[in-house]
């Protein structure tokens, strides 16, 4: 199983537009049922489609996020954003491909900014146990100035 991690395209932009702040604000992991995430126009969250339904232990509308960092690291000049995992409690069978994470700051769907998806190759399901969006050990996003 492939993990593939892409941001929003427009991300950087948004970042200069103050459209979020990433440890501030609030924000919310979606589960998606099918690999959806176009990074080229997927800017807001009123583009999410395939949201899992309110099943199984998955509520629309996602997970609250939690410990939201933003770094800096000197000589290698990378900024990073990163997050716990989010973590789906599934009662019966829980099935997502895609995570997609989003600044809900706005409360309004087409103002807040998609920050980046992860997507499986493959479907990824749990029964009566816990789904996780495991978030790489280098962080949820990375950016590094040349």
């Amino acid at each position: 199983m492939a993990v593939t991690g892409l941001i929003n395209g427009q991300l950087p932009m948004q970042a200069c537009n103050k459209e979020f702040d990433w440890v501030s604000d609030s924000g919310v992991a979606q589960m998606l049922t099918a690999a959806s995430f176009d990074q080229d126009t997927w800017d807001y969250q009123d583009h999410v489609v395939n949201e899992h339904g309110s099943t199984n232990g998955y509520t629309i509308g996602g997970l609250a996020l939690a410990g939201r960092t933003i770094g800096y690291t000197a000589g290698t000049n990378v900024t990073k954003l990163d997050c716990d995992d989010p973590v789906w409690t599934a009662t019966g069978t829980l099935t997502g491909r895609e995570c997609i994470f989003v600044d809900t700051q706005s409360g309004v769907a087409a103002t807040n900014p998609i920050v980046c998806a992860q997507t499986s190759s493959v479907d990824v399901s749990a029964t009566d146990a816990e789904w996780r969006c495991q978030i790489n050990a280098s962080g949820l996003v990375t950016f590094t100035a040349a």
